[in-house]
């Protein structure tokens, strides 16, 4: 993903000065996919999606890029 010596943006997630450490962060720079979600995917509506994984008590749906739900077990046919 990074190399040494890649510039990159990062944000400060945290300082510690019991420690004199910094955390940085880059997945804060991007936005939340959950954000919207609600109104995006309203509850009873019919949508379409990628079986990404399947277990014994379901399956998980990928309906885009970083939004991922559970079908229960109870809930298929």
């Amino acid at each position: 993903m990074i190399n040494i010596g890649d510039t990159v943006k990062v944000q400060i997630v945290r300082i510690n000065r019991d420690t004199q450490r910094i955390s940085l962060g880059m997945k804060q720079l991007e936005s939340d996919p959950w954000e919207g979600a609600v109104a995006k995917y309203p509850v009873g509506a019919r949508l379409h999606g990628a079986v990404t994984n399947i277990t014994e008590y379901g399956a998980f749906i990928e309906l885009e890029p970083g939004i991922e739900g559970l079908v229960h077990v109870s809930e298929m046919s």
